[in-house]
């Protein structure tokens, strides 16, 4: 059986691209597309524009050379060229979700490789130690998810038993795959929870260390993305809203729980990859 974790990358780098690189690492290949607008010189027109800062990451962290990191694409490199369902409730014409078109490619370019399942996660998300243990289960499943604010402490709500739809999942792959938008992939397969196999989604969280101005942009960023993502604003009413949103996020706090944070965010990715991944067997292989 093999796996290919994929992962798409839009408009700017997250703080936990590289441990959610690591904590996902166990499978066969990964393939991260690299590519997204340029909030510091936006044009509609340019939706692929690649984040040097991920390249360094998979540089840094890539061991065994199983990443495969695809740039320069276009729409012309993928052969479900469909109208996705966020393009066409979008206010604006020369719009395109091009979030939808990274992971139809990365979905595509892992079923010419070979792929038997698909383990797709956001660059925000991060496994668990026992989530290596998924590339021995043989059903479709998302990882029991955990959502994470401020200094990695649970959200008051939902709670951290709440999975979200969004969580990290894995799927049989097959020619016909593709995403229609946001995020939301097609698939003919029910997905079972995974209670057992953990990850957390960080949104509103960044990791321990990084100073508040750090904190900031990388939250600036992020609603810059989200905000122009699922509405039509004008560039500096976009830009307004993308701090007032930022500047409240640094003011959310979490809360405590009996629920440890993911155990990968609490040793630099590197490390991760040396102590758990290469030093562990997954389950079935």
């Amino acid at each position: 059986m093999k796996m290919v974790g994929i992962t798409s990358i839009g408009t700017y780098h997250s703080p936990w691209f590289a441990y959610g690189l690591a904590s996902f690492y166990f499978v066969d290949e990964i393939i991260v597309v690299n590519g997204g607008y340029d909030l510091h010189n936006f044009n509609p027109k340019e939706y692929n524009i690649p984040i040097d800062q991920v390249t360094r990451d998979i540089a840094n962290l890539d061991f065994l050379g199983k990443i495969i990191e695809l740039k320069d694409w276009s729409i012309d490199d993928l052969r479900h060229k469909v109208t996705l369902a966020t393009e066409k409730n979008h206010p604006e014409k020369d719009w395109v979700d091009m979030r939808g078109l990274g992971l139809t490619l990365a979905t595509e370019k892992a079923y010419e490789f070979g792929a038997d399942w698909v383990l797709k996660w956001d660059s925000d998300q991060v496994g668990y130690k026992n989530a290596i243990g998924v590339k021995g289960v043989g059903m479709s499943l998302y990882l029991h998810q955990y959502e994470f604010v401020g200094d990695v402490r649970h959200l008051a709500d939902p709670p951290p038993h709440s999975p979200y739809n969004d969580s990290v999942f894995t799927y049989p792959t097959s020619a016909s795959d593709w995403y229609i938008g946001g995020g939301g992939p097609i698939m003919r397969n029910n997905r079972m929870p995974s209670p057992s196999h953990n990850c957390a989604h960080l949104r509103n969280a960044t990791p321990n260390g990084l100073s508040e101005e750090e904190r900031f942009k990388y939250f600036f960023e992020r609603q810059w993305f989200h905000i122009r993502t699922n509405s039509g604003m004008e560039e500096k009413e976009l830009m307004d809203a993308a701090k007032a949103s930022a500047k409240h996020m640094l003011t959310l706090k979490g809360k405590p729980s009996d629920a440890p944070p993911p155990e990968v965010t609490q040793v630099k990715p590197i490390a991760y990859i040396e102590d758990v991944i290469m030093k562990q067997k997954p389950r079935g292989c």
